[in-house]
């Protein structure tokens, strides 16, 4: 009858071992299975780190001195799933396969009007590259829609942004700083449209963009400017562009319209054209408050209305130790 006992207690532990092999078998098959069927509905990487948690990042647990960290592009799209985090770029990152994301659309802006980016992106001294949006003529682009966050060390290289209202690097920046971050690439608009910022109320230092911008064909742009389409407040210092604009709006080398604000110690060396009604300066298209200070302008500007070597129209706002070494033609319709 002993005997008997000891089989079945054995028989019962072989059980059990092999019942609980086959459960952790088959846990680790649907946490797998759950895990695809995420990225392949949402396009969301996850990674799990050694803590056994679910992340939707590198490494990382998003505070100031452990920020996410971002390795590829879909990582930085999931920067729109946690917008009051700090991140930082572990390595360039090349985003070509964005032109095949969300039927053609592209990349999707991260941050909207409600839900604002307001944490920080440390970029290391990366780049990341061939980022696309096609949306023509709805909708906006660029890699934030609406940052209040700190954004620093960054290049934006060969974008490809085609939207209503755009800029490179935000359309809106309601606050913040910009610090170190340059865009280069082809961008077109029928709104606000900047190279580096579409609107922007914060502060962009010692950053620059070399773009070719321009309106959409059959579109009559609001304001392009090689760095900032409207400059509402804030300061724009040490910075400059590089580049080409044509548009149908108001265009200016730095800002497409300056509201308020300050442009300091800057220079565009765009070249600036109109086709449309708008104004078109060296550094403003078109001025109604703020301050231009120790300022200047190197390229060409042609309008077929209004030219200004520095300021295209001005209907206020001061102009500062500011001079332009460029060609300005108006040609009257």
């Amino acid at each position: 009858m002993k005997k008997d006992r000891g089989v079945i207690s054995n028989f019962m532990h072989d059980s059990l071992k092999r019942f609980l092999f086959i459960f952790v078998i088959a846990l680790v098959i649907l946490i797998v299975v759950l895990i695809s069927q995420h990225f392949l509905l949402t396009g969301k990487a996850i990674s799990v780190q050694g803590n056994g948690q679910v992340s939707l990042f590198a490494s990382g647990s998003g505070n100031s001195s452990d920020p996410f960290v971002i390795t590829n592009c879909t990582q930085l799209q999931n920067i729109q799933n946690n917008l009051t985090a700090n991140y930082v770029l572990g390595n360039d990152i090349d985003c070509t396969d964005t032109r095949n994301w969300n039927g053609g659309a592209g990349f999707v802006p991260i941050g909207n009007i409600s839900s604002q980016f307001n944490g920080t992106l440390e970029g290391n001294y990366y780049i990341i590259k061939n980022l696309y949006r096609n949306i023509s003529w709805s909708g906006w682009g660029g890699l934030f829609g609406y940052s209040s966050g700190n954004i620093s060390n960054l290049g934006l290289i060969n974008l490809y942004i085609s939207a209503k209202n755009l800029g490179g690097l935000a359309l809106f920046q309601s606050g913040g700083i910009i610090n170190n971050v340059y865009v280069t690439g082809f961008l077109s608009g029928d709104g606000s449209v900047g190279g580096l910022v579409g609107y922007s109320h914060g502060n962009i230092l010692n950053s620059y963009s070399e773009v070719n911008l321009s309106s959409i064909i059959g579109g009559g742009s609001y304001a392009l400017g090689g760095l900032v389409g409207v400059q509402v407040e804030g300061l724009i210092k040490n910075s400059h562009t590089l580049g080409n604009i044509n548009g149908a709006g108001g265009e200016g080398g730095l800002v497409g319209e300056q509201q308020g604000g300050i442009i300091d110690n800057s220079y565009s060396t765009i070249n600036v054209s109109g086709y449309g009604g708008g104004a078109c300066g060296g550094i403003v298209g078109n001025q109604y408050g703020g301050l231009i200070n120790n300022s200047y302008s190197l390229g060409n500007v042609y309008g077929p209305n209004i030219a200004g070597g520095l300021v295209g129209y001005s209907g206020g706002g001061i102009i500062s130790n500011s001079f332009v070494n460029n060609t300005s033609t108006t040609v009257n319709n």
